[in-house]
């Protein structure tokens, strides 16, 4: 006769522990700055949540010039694994648009080429179609998506000169944890 101690070989499996539920993007974002030399690697903890991170990201494409050349600023930053998944998601959605736009133009251009001559419309239609299609979605992507309200913004520098390099977009326990000075780093309100 088997206890009761010993476990059920029908029974259903358990699960383990669930990993923390992510904060909400609006308790992340903070419109302050953070200010850092032009050429820098910040703290290996995620600049969302500040927890300790497993991926590390270069930031660039901002440029000057001066008396020594064109200069740029290239800043090295960390993020954590949930963190980084969640803003795949959100890009990977764009591309998911732009390649249903071309499947649509492709089918209806593919009807042009499987019954030639039958409607001499249906041959001009996909070009039409191209840039009728691709502009909403595009203007979508520039005015309206980056501005919602649940959307994680990538690290981004807002300005730079040979001397500083003001990053925006930083979450809020990251630049708390900044905010003292002590790792060489400075947290403003606005750029000077």
């Amino acid at each position: 006769m088997r206890s009761s101690a010993d476990p059920n070989p029908y029974a259903s499996p358990q699960a383990e522990e669930q990993p923390p539920e992510l904060a909400d993007v609006d308790d992340l974002k903070d419109d302050r700055l953070l200010v850092t030399p032009p050429k820098c690697t910040l703290p290996l903890r995620c600049v969302y949540c500040n927890q300790p991170a497993t991926r590390v990201i270069t930031s660039g494409g901002y440029w000057w010039f001066s008396w020594r050349g064109l200069q740029g600023a290239r800043v090295r930053w960390a993020i954590c694994e949930d963190h980084k998944r969640r803003i795949d998601r959100q890009e990977i959605a764009f591309v998911y648009a732009m390649w249903a736009i071309l499947g649509v133009c492709g089918v209806v251009q593919l009807y042009g080429y499987v019954f030639p001559g039958q409607q001499p419309w249906i041959e001009e239609l996909p070009g039409q179609m191209l840039s009728w299609l691709i502009w909403p979605v595009l203007i979508y992507q520039h005015f309206i998506r980056r501005r919602l309200p649940n959307r994680l913004e990538p690290l981004s520098i807002s300005k730079a000169n040979s001397s500083v390099a003001y990053l925006k977009h930083a979450g809020r326990p990251f630049l708390d944890s900044l905010a003292d000075g002590r790792e060489g780093f400075l947290v403003v309100d606005k750029v000077p």
